[in-house]
């Protein structure tokens, strides 16, 4: 109940505001009484102390003037992003005042920023991140887990650590040294020390190619020391899984494989407790009263794959929609449409679980400890058939196995990790899903980017033929559209050096074969990355229709006005040319060809209308759809625009960005070229 009238007040306000929001048709959801109550609110929380609530709607301001000034459209998104902020106010009001203080707003902070600027965002994340994290008080086994470094093989492992850092700093040298030569051999030199020249050269060369042997077979003898059984965790994991079995009172067997792989030390310390975590939640939730659970190494091309299956019915996926709605009541609808298979992200996530009794955070804490060594995690379930889990890393931190790639003219190495499979498409057989591209992969509909849209350099050529890498992060394939794959090789990790390590999307340093430093991309931030930049720079490349996509040019004499409209268009993707009057554009249409054209109505020295007359007259441009952005919007006005070829006219002052772009791409779609 809440202690103050005051609290009280804001609630009433919280159930006016959820009203008003939850209308059925978004076309009439009333922005400006959810403003009031917003401000209104903001105003209560000023005079009692509640600063977290005034700073949190002050957030949501940002999202709300986006929607006032037409920049976009109410949408399921904005009813989410209000319905959550609801949320957030009922759990400030539901602590303490100095306790509120402490609440954590970061995240959905965030979220705001994000939406106001129209990027893709995650509320639910926020959510996750802000309070069910703060929430939860369960302890569970977390983190690494360290090995016992007083363990010798032949010596300490500490002491080989000292010692692959030594070796490869060594080798970091001798790569230096043999380009230093390089250069040192393009030098000119004088006919008469030609011979004692080449002599001392292949001295040289020769000790470079011995110095380059001993130090190549002696990290490979190092790395194999710091190399250990998997089989070394085994006690660990049973002894941490047989306890969770007693405890259910269920008769449930675990076999572990008999293989002898051998895996890098660090790695070994990261894959335990998810393990253990991922098997008893399997105990816990999988399997009802008896059963086994099976865990299988594979190996190949540098990595290793972790499977564990079991018996039990699968995973209830109702049970977790619904415990998925209890959490996250601000997003009942979203939820409710999911399929199965975007279900399973909620399983990551901490608190979800299908049971009561438990929380189930393993999964979301075995996720975090993957991704600390740059591995993944995927969940394959069927109702009534188990479920397996796949958790794949690479064998050493060292040494990585990947693939040389080029992209947007730079080279990358991608760890063969993440990699599920390379496919080949035609440019024609790309589908067009409006707001991202796909390809059919079997009966799987796979988005994909092009990685050079992240890239400051973007000199990559359109092709006919694409390469398509296809990544699985979080039970979701993804394709990454390249410009060339070079080859698949094992190469020398190298951290990167300590004041560039805040570089989210770069694991680190390999060397290719001409010893050039080349980076590690991380994937799953790329792919976070790739997500934000919408395909334009894809559709730009890729479109079926055209190359350059379509073109069109803005005529307007202010050029703030010209320069709102253009940075409009070509955030969806139009290659966009301006004019500063009607003789302006007259000129620009002799000197290039443009798809749809959008004009002011009053101009200097020629005005719309003269300028859409004289259009008209000019070979090529007799249907060419045009757009008027009028100071007017009288029926005299509309009717004498329409009357001499206008497609639309908008009022200058007030028009709908939406609706603008959806008229835009209405029109361009019926061009028949």
């Amino acid at each position: 109940m809440p202690e103050n009238n005051f609290e009280q007040e804001i609630l009433d306000y919280i159930g006016e505001l959820t009203v008003l929001i939850n209308i059925k048709d978004q076309e009439k959801v009333d922005l400006k009484k959810i403003h009031t109550i917003i401000v209104t609110i903001m105003g209560i929380s000023k005079v009692y102390n509640y600063p977290k609530i005034e700073e949190l709607l002050h957030g949501l301001l940002k999202v709300l003037d986006g929607l006032h000034g037409g920049r976009f459209s109410f949408s399921a998104k904005h009813k989410q992003v209000l319905l959550v902020t609801c949320e957030y106010i009922k759990k400030i009001l539901g602590t303490n005042n100095k306790e509120s203080n402490n609440f954590s707003i970061k995240h959905i902070m965030e979220t705001y920023s994000g939406i106001a600027s129209e990027e893709p965002t995650d509320i639910n994340k926020s959510y996750v991140n802000d309070i069910i994290k703060t929430q939860s008080k369960i302890s569970i086994n977390s983190g690494e887990i360290k090995l016992d470094s007083s363990k010798e093989v032949s010596v300490t492992l500490n002491k080989i650590d000292s010692m692959i850092k030594n070796i490869n700093e060594l080798i970091l040298n001798q790569y230096q040294l043999k380009t230093t030569i390089e250069k040192i051999e393009q030098i000119e030199i004088e006919p008469k020390h030609q011979r004692t020249y080449n002599e001392i050269n292949n001295s040289i060369k020769s000790q470079i190619l011995k110095i380059e042997l001993g130090s190549n077979n002696l990290q490979d003898e190092i790395l194999a020391l710091r190399m250990l059984p998997i089989s070394i965790i085994h006690n660990d994991i049973l002894e941490g899984v047989n306890k969770t079995i007693k405890e259910s009172g269920k008769d449930i067997k675990v076999n572990l494989p008999n293989k002898v792989i051998i895996i890098d030390k660090l790695i070994l310390q990261n894959i335990q407790s998810p393990i253990i975590n991922i098997i008893n939640n399997s105990i816990i939730h999988g399997i009802e009263t008896t059963g086994e659970i099976n865990i299988e190494y594979i190996e190949e091309s540098g990595k290793i794959t972790v499977e564990i299956s079991d018996n039990g019915c699968g995973i209830d996926f109702e049970k977790i929609r619904k415990r998925s709605i209890e959490i996250f009541p601000h997003d009942k609808e979203g939820i409710l449409e999911l399929t199965e298979n975007e279900l399973l992200r909620f399983a990551f996530m901490e608190g979800v679980s299908s049971s009561k009794k438990f929380q189930g955070m393993g999964l979301s804490n075995a996720e975090d400890c993957i991704k600390n060594i740059k591995g993944s995690i995927n969940v394959f379930s069927d109702r009534g058939s188990g479920v397996m889990v796949k958790i794949t890393v690479p064998k050493s931190l060292t040494t990585i196995t990947g693939y040389f790639i080029v992209s947007g003219g730079e080279k990358f190495f991608i760890p063969s990790a993440y990699i599920n499979e390379i496919i080949t498409v035609q440019k024609e057989n790309i589908l067009d899903l409006v707001t991202r591209q796909a390809v059919k992969l079997r009966d799987e509909i796979v988005p994909i980017y092009p990685l050079s849209g992240i890239l400051d350099d973007k000199t990559s050529k359109p092709a006919n033929k694409l390469f398509i890498i296809i990544c699985k992060i979080n039970n979701e394939s993804i394709g990454i559209v390249i410009d060339e794959i070079l080859y698949h090789s094992s190469a020398i990790y190298k951290r990167l050096p300590n004041n560039i390590e805040g570089l989210s999307s770069i694991q680190g340093v390999v060397f290719d074969e001409e010893f050039n430093i080349v980076n590690i991309l991380y994937i799953p931030k790329i792919t976070d990355q790739l997500k934000c930049i919408r395909n334009i720079e894809f559709n730009t490349r890729y479109a079926k229709d055209s190359v350059d996509y379509k073109k069109i040019l803005i005529i307007d004499d202010s050029s703030i006005n010209r320069s709102i409209v253009q940075n409009m268009f070509s955030r969806s993707g139009f290659s966009v040319e301006m004019a500063n009057d009607g003789i302006d554009a007259l000129q620009k249409i002799k000197e290039d060809y443009f798809h749809l054209i959008i004009t002011d109505s009053d101009m200097p020295r020629m005005d719309g209308a003269t300028f859409i007359e004289n259009l008209k007259k000019e070979k090529g441009y007799g249907d060419t759809p045009i757009i008027v952005l009028s100071s007017s919007k009288t029926h005299k006005e509309i009717d004498k625009f329409m009357d001499i070829g206008a497609k639309a006219v908008y009022l200058k002052s007030n028009f709908n960005r939406d609706k603008l772009l959806k008229n835009v791409k209405e029109l361009l779609g019926s061009i028949n070229e």
